[in-house]
């Protein structure tokens, strides 16, 4: 749940599911009693550090996100001190509490549209159901990196900004 508390986080996939809206789990992973429940983000995100990835993550989503790059920070990686890593938040993260968690900034497994393609594959064949997207970032030549996207067969580009 990130910066927000796990009762914030809940509560909005409660309001947007009510909504009809699509609530997004970010980077960390959720919990998985929330899967397949009202309390559930129904856009699961696939990050650089794969915090909280596993099978069943994959397939309790409507969308899974693919976040190449982040607006506020396009080109970084993100580090979260050891003294944050909580019991709680290692647990969602498939890690171990006290110690601290990198996000590379690049995926390790995409360094080509190719590798992408590959990853957009993979995620279909986990979860048929689910619309996969790629999440990049406002910024110079992204035109030319969403188009090569479209040629990995994405079903959504989300642009972000800063």
């Amino acid at each position: 749940h990130g910066a927000l508390s796990a009762e914030a986080h809940e509560t909005l996939a409660i309001a947007m599911n009510r909504l009809g809206g699509m609530s997004n789990s970010g980077e960390g992973g959720e919990a998985k009693e929330r899967y397949f429940t009202e309390r559930a983000s129904r856009i699961k995100q696939v990050a650089s550090g794969r915090f909280g990835v596993t099978p069943e993550y994959l397939m309790s989503a409507d969308e899974l996100q693919i976040k190449m790059a982040q607006g506020s920070k396009p080109g970084e990686g993100g580090q979260l001190p050891g003294h944050k890593v909580t019991v709680e938040i290692a647990v969602l993260r498939h890690s171990t509490p006290g110690v601290a968690l990198i996000s590379p900034p690049p995926h390790h497994d995409i360094y080509s549209i190719e590798d992408l393609a590959q990853l957009i594959w993979d995620l279909k064949a986990i979860n048929p159901n689910a619309k996969i997207s790629v999440k990049l970032v406002a910024e110079m030549g992204v035109g030319t990196i969403a188009a090569g996207v479209a040629k990995g067969l994405a079903d959504v580009i989300h642009i972000s900004g800063a």
